[in-house]
């Protein structure tokens, strides 16, 4: 018989469960893969100590909230079988009741002892539970008409104790314990009492009068009990209170005390948390209230926080609020204190592309297209959204290094994003046709994107971000498979044809690819080109040799066992589908190797960025660290020896160095500083520069032109097609 250990059980809907071990550490998710964190925000609801459960009803997080600055993570949990939604969570002592709904209705019972690896120990099936509670191993269900008790000591069989019918109440049912006792509402404004002293036998003590027309929530402490009450005082206002009883006689409590908290058009009660001796309560009209329960049929009012919360969770050391998109923690202190707010994270739009590699990424909105975001993934366990900015054009974002391209029917602006929180909107060109689909690739200075229902294939050189140009057009072409600055793939009745776009104004046809299976997706990193194809049975990873456009040749395959779209960030090859993202070591000669694989939230394809050894996935943002990863194996390809820094002279320095560069050809051209934790402190240039070599002078200032401290900072080129870094050291 499972009794106590650390068992969830989940009831219809959304919320997710987990009991909580001495400490938490980050979880495996998948091979080779540790999930770190994620941007996730949902409901909250307290577990164990600090571990707070997060829900969006599907998906839902565990952070540990202990820690004084940011939340530990804790891990992922999927709510379930399909269809199943989570919407409320009962716990108690390592056991979590979920209610769930819609096609997989009723209650799931599972074990978290082991976060990372949740087991279903029992289920209740085929009906929905409108709210519930979970008390001394009894758990309470509530319908419209009926509550319904079962004994969970043993949650693999579940044992039903008690039934009875009730008036018809639009629910939730607020319902509460204390000692052997249960309150709920029974219909409009009377609260109904059980007595569960004995299981086998639960006594139905009647019901009481609350003087109030509605009850909005209900909490319980040792003797007391409090009602969370509405009163119409004048037709469509409403007063909100909080009223105390005396409990001596269990079936007939005496109201002890009453507190105006709010009143209003619409005026209604959210929640009502008791914790030790502080008792919290929230309305729609803006306020959470704190009191003071050391007497508990005497609440003494303590602080406010000015937040509605829809959701209020007190765990042993934190007040956690949720109002409209923000979730708030604060410190937990006393009713009498002013606890601290330490945190505010933001509910993440639903994301529709992530791409990057560097310390800030860059991801498109589902609410709105012509909209980019930075992701800043610094913090692994919490990466968040920076300030999003308008592109001015609706439609396909592509993105590769510090260039991203929106793309909206023959209209495209480039946007310098060398810096992701300060983008720069560079150069719009409108083509001389109407782009049919949304296939674009981009890389190196080129972007080639399907043209008109010819099957053309349109060619925009972008060796100066402020004046792209549309260079050339392959008819009868498909689409675009994948780029590089000397090598276009496209696809066309399921046949990839190679062409040379060293010159862009004249690319050349070389002719179709021999490959083993239909070709499903591509990428092109260096001399070599990815290509993932689906023979009869199983899928093949095909590595070409493009360092002659006019002779490509198949080097290597492997076989892979999924698909997905591909993408290479340094020297690591990521196929990402929508249940698996494998990850490939490319930076060896031969075949490339399956290093990890790891499941991500939600579907991964083009939603992906790395950051170092951090991989970015899914529309939560969820962080995963590559366990194999090596720095050798991820730098960046050596850039073209002709555009690349010099030298910065004299270095060390103090206050003044003098920054040479030599570029192949003409080019726009930024040059940067950061500091050793790569954050950007000033910017030398961002414009086009012509071919040779050019100086710039840095006074050892940030970009308001204050004095930086001594230290060693990276300077770094970027063009179209090349990088470049080199360091100096400032000593004053």
């Amino acid at each position: 018989m499972i009794t106590r250990g650390y068992i969830a059980v989940v009831i219809l809907a959304c919320a997710l469960t987990a009991a909580v071990p001495s400490a938490w550490t980050a979880v495996p998710d998948g091979e080779g893969v540790t999930i770190l964190g994620a941007g996730f925000t949902g409901r909250p609801f307290a577990l164990d100590g600090d571990v707070v459960l997060e829900t969006n009803g599907i998906w839902n997080c565990l952070r540990d909230h202990g820690a004084p600055d940011d939340p530990g993570w804790v891990g992922w949990h999927h709510g379930g079988a399909a269809g199943a939604v989570w919407r409320d969570v009962l716990w108690e002592d390592g056991l979590a009741a979920v209610l769930r709904v819609e096609f997989s209705a009723g209650v799931q019972f599972v074990d978290f002892s082991v976060p990372s690896a949740p087991v279903t120990v029992g289920t209740l099936t085929g009906t929905t539970y409108a709210s519930g509670l979970l008390h001394q191993r009894l758990l309470y269900l509530t319908q419209e008409q009926l509550i319904i008790v079962y004994d969970v000591a043993n949650p693999a069989s579940p044992a039903f104790r008690y039934a009875t019918t009730l008036p018809a109440h639009t629910p939730p049912r607020p319902i509460c314990a204390t000692g052997d006792l249960v309150y709920f509402v029974e219909t409009g404004s009377r609260i109904r009492t059980l007595d569960a002293s004995d299981q086998f036998f639960i006594q139905d003590l009647g019901s009481f009068e609350v003087a109030a027309d509605r009850i909005d929530g209900l909490a319980a402490a040792p003797g007391a009990l409090y009602a969370l009450v509405a009163t119409e005082t004048v037709p469509g206002v409403d007063r909100i209170e909080l009223i105390s009883y005396d409990l001596a006689i269990p079936s007939a409590p005496v109201e002890t005390d009453r507190k105006i908290l709010a009143a209003g058009p619409g005026a209604r009660g959210l929640q009502v948390r008791r914790r030790d001796q502080l008792l919290m309560a929230s309305e729609n009209q803006g306020t959470t209230h704190a009191f003071d329960v050391s007497v508990p049929t005497l609440p003494a009012p303590g602080f406010t926080l000015p937040v509605a919360a829809a959701d209020l969770v007190i765990t042993d050391s934190r007040i956690i609020t949720r109002g409209g998109e923000e979730l708030r923690v604060h410190e937990r202190t006393p009713a009498g204190g002013t606890p601290a707010l330490l945190s505010v994270r933001h509910e993440l739009p639903r994301l529709r592309h992530v791409s990057g590699c560097g310390p800030l990424l860059l991801a498109q909105p589902e609410k709105d297209y012509s909209l980019l975001i930075p992701v800043d993934a610094t913090d692994p366990t919490r990466p968040h959204l920076g300030a999003e900015f308008e592109t001015g054009l609706d439609g396909e974002f592509v993105h590769h290094g510090d260039v991203a391209v929106m793309i909206d029917g023959d209209d495209i602006q480039v946007i310098d994003v060398s810096d992701p929180g300060a983008p720069r909107l560079c150069g719009p060109l409108r083509l001389t046709s109407r782009v049919s689909g949304l296939s674009a690739v981009l890389a190196e200075g080129i972007l080639a994107l399907e043209a008109d229902a010819a099957n053309a294939v349109d060619l925009v050189d972008l060796g100066d971000l402020d004046h792209p140009i549309q260079a050339g057009r392959i008819e009868d072409a498909g689409y675009p498979f994948a780029v590089s600055h000397n090598t276009l793939l496209t696809l066309s009745d399921q046949v990839v044809t190679i062409h040379d776009v060293r010159d862009p104004t004249h690319p050349v046809d070389l002719g179709p690819l021999d490959l083993d299976g239909t070709p499903v997706a591509a990428t092109i990193a260096g001399q070599r080109a990815y290509c993932l194809t689906a023979p009869a049975t199983g899928y093949l990873l095909q590595t070409l040799d493009i360092s002659n456009p006019a002779s490509v040749q198949v080097i290597a395959t492997r076989a892979l066992d999924s698909a997905g779209s591909l993408s290479v960030h340094g020297q690591r090859l990521y196929v990402a589908g929508t249940a698996r993202v494998q990850v490939i070591d490319i930076s060896q000669p031969g075949p490339p190797a399956v290093v990890a694989w790891f499941e991500p939230t939600f579907s991964a394809t083009r939603l992906l960025g790395t950051v170092g050894d951090l991989i970015v996935t899914g529309t939560h943002l969820s962080v995963s660290r590559d366990e194999t990863w090596r720095p050798t194996a991820v730098s960046t390809p050596a850039a073209p020896p002709t555009s690349r820094l010099v030298s910065a002279h004299p270095n060390p320095f103090n206050p003044r160095t003098v920054v040479a560069f030599h570029l192949a050809h003409r080019a726009h051209t930024t040059i940067t500083v950061h500091d050793l934790r790569g954050r950007r402190v000033a910017t030398l240039a961002s414009r086009s520069f012509s071919a040779g070599t050019h100086e710039l002078a840095w006074t050892a200032t940030d970009q308001a032109n204050r004095p930086l401290p001594s230290g060693t900072y990276l300077i770094h080129l970027t063009t179209p097609t090349a990088t470049s870094s080199l360091t100096t050291t400032l000593v004053k």
